[in-house]
């Protein structure tokens, strides 16, 4: 089985909460599992890859949508311990406004596959 995290963006009480969801394939989220408070836990992810629906993502990044569920990490493990600081890790950050991909040291690494990812708060760090 795998598993994917995503930002929940819904209003609400658990709006910026990590959303844990099963993954039948890596592009279709099943159903949600938990929400992870990122002001209290980091996640360890294992057996990485950085999943983005690439024609939402840029109608987004367009302006022609607002906001949808386009982006999320699917993992094959995963480890949920209290929060710790990233320290010396480089950031994997994702906005689709700003830029219609997952970015890590300016470069585009969509679909690319990581042993380890890491958050710390809403971020999340190799």
């Amino acid at each position: 089985m795998k598993y994917a995290f995503r930002i929940d963006l819904k209003r609400g009480k658990t709006f910026g909460f990590w959303q844990l969801r099963d993954c039948p394939t890596n592009s279709k989220l099943g159903k949600e599992l938990a929400l992870i408070d990122p002001k209290k836990y980091t996640i360890i992810m294992h057996g990485c890859l950085l999943y983005n629906s690439k024609g939402t993502t840029q109608k987004i990044f367009q302006g022609k949508m607002n906001k949808a569920v386009c982006a999320w990490v699917v993992c094959e493990s995963y480890e949920i311990i209290p929060i710790k600081d990233a320290n010396g890790k480089q950031e994997i950050t994702f906005n689709p406004r700003v830029k219609p991909y997952f970015e890590l040291n300016e470069t585009n690494v969509d679909r690319q596959k990581f042993n380890q990812i890491t958050t710390c708060g809403k971020r999340m760090y190799t």
